[in-house]
């Protein structure tokens, strides 16, 4: 699992995707894309479902208010999923 940790933490905080100028009033439809946030987004919560991290722990806080709307809608899905 520290590959797994690794991996997830450097995708957190990885430059994809990018914010759109107007990405707020864009989105419209979710949409799946293999940008490094978005696997973050949806890797990280389901990882500490097993364990207790605190750098997992922070990067999901950071992760809740990026400045891109898909990656919130990940983040918030992998909770229900």
């Amino acid at each position: 699992m520290d590959v797994l940790r690794t991996a997830l933490l450097a995708c957190a905080s990885g430059e994809a995707p990018r914010p759109a100028e107007n990405a707020e009033e864009a989105f419209t439809v979710p949409a799946w894309s293999p940008a490094a946030r978005n696997a973050a987004a949806q890797g990280i919560p389901r990882l500490l479902r097993h364990r207790t991290d605190s750098a997992l722990a922070s990067e999901l806080h950071a992760l809740a208010t990026d400045p891109v709307p898909s990656v919130r809608y990940l983040l918030r899905a992998s909770f229900s999923a």
